[in-house]
């Protein structure tokens, strides 16, 4: 019988999460198995905020006045540009899911998701560099919207 070989790469460490949630309706439990971003950030090496620091410094290559060269509507306006690629890349995939026929699009369906997750990526990276401009930190309005909204409507998933 062959031994394998042992791996000299140490394996992704990957956390997980279970979270319970209880539907009051019917009291049904659903238990979901999450896996946490550990995973990719290990494979790629960033997170959200070294992600959002890199950005600054690149985008003072195009403005030498760092992020408060542009205002804040024009940070606004390059997030929402980025927003409506993304809209317009969604209505292709939508025509393409219901068997339209589209001259200029894509032919396969993976090609489109690829152009959305890019048009979401660009969104995403005006959106933190839109918010640094004004000092907000990304991630704490984050948190903090979505458990204001989960109070309000009184779900139990908070972050």
């Amino acid at each position: 019988m062959k031994q394998k070989k042992k791996s000299s790469k140490a394996p992704a460490r990957v956390a997980r999460a279970r979270i319970r949630v209880v539907a009051p309706a019917n009291e049904m439990q659903t238990v979901f198995d999450v896996q946490l971003g550990l995973e990719l950030q290990a494979r790629i090496g960033h997170t959200f905020r070294s992600i959002g620091e890199e950005s600054a410094r690149r985008a003072a290559r195009w403005h030498p006045g760092g992020i408060e060269s542009w205002n804040t509507l024009e940070w606004a306006g390059a997030m929402c540009g980025e927003a409506g690629e993304a809209a317009n890349v969604a209505k292709k995939l939508a025509r393409f899911d219901a068997g339209l026929s589209q001259k200029k699009a894509p032919k396969d369906r993976a090609a489109l998701v690829a152009a959305l997750a890019s048009e979401i990526a660009g969104t995403y990276l005006y959106l933190d560099l839109l918010a640094q401009r004004e000092g907000i930190d990304i991630r704490a309005a984050i948190v903090a919207e979505f458990n204001r909204v989960s109070e309000r409507e009184g779900f139990p998933e908070r972050l």
